[in-house]
Formats: structure tokens, sequence, C-alpha cells
């Protein structure tokens, strides 16, 4: 699946990620990597916050960008919603947003890296 789909919350998308999330979880503890599979478990709770609604009321409209451990993210915030979620790879260390945002990105450009590790197909 497309991570656009996803981030567009396609029902379909959200699902298929899920269950290689979960699959990869349960094969992990089955083996006795526990580690491994509390990180999955982490991973499968930042999915369900990504791909949760997202509403940021009352913010104005915003462009926030940070480029980190080889990754860029690049959100767009409109009219209190996460509109735009764009990444790629980027060396650089730089970051573009508000001091309130910035744990925000740091969150979301380690995921981001976790989804471009991991594609799923």
């Amino acid at each position: 699946c497309r991570i656009q789909d996803v981030l567009g919350r396609d029902e379909a998308a959200v699902a298929a990620v899920r269950e290689v999330l979960t699959a990869r979880r349960d094969a992990a503890a089955q083996a006795e990597r526990y580690e491994t599979a509390a990180t999955i478990q982490a991973e499968l709770a930042g999915f369900d916050w990504v791909t949760a609604p997202v509403r940021f009321v009352g913010t104005p409209d915003l462009d926030l960008s940070l480029s980190s451990r080889g990754q860029r993210l690049t959100l767009a915030v409109r009219n209190g919603r996460l509109r735009t979620w764009d990444q790629g790879t980027d060396l650089t260390e730089a970051l573009s947003a508000p001091a309130a945002w910035h744990g925000f990105l740091q969150r979301n450009v380690a995921l981001a890296a976790a989804l471009a590790a991991h594609p799923v197909h």
C-alpha cells in the first residue's frame, strides 16, 4: 500500500499496515525477541496515533519541517487539520517550526524513518 493511502486513512491500507505490524510483533514474541516485539508494539501505538483523526483546533496555518536521522519530514497544517505529510531522504540536519512543535516533529520523523526502513507492499 502507499503511504498516501495510509495517511489519507484509507481503511484497507490502514488495516494492511496494522496486520503486517501485528504479525511482525507476534513473530518476534514467538521467537522470544521480546525487545523487538516491544519496539513493534510501540510502532503500532504510533501508527494508531498517526492514523487517528487529526485536528489542531485553533492552530494557525503552519508549514513544519525537520530533517533528522537521514529523513526529511514536511507537514502542512491548514484550517486546524494536518493536510500533507511529505517524507524523503536528507542527510542535513534542519528544523523549521515553532518550539512547541519540536517534540511532535521528532516523534514523527522517527516514525517516517521506521516506515522507510520497513516498507509495506
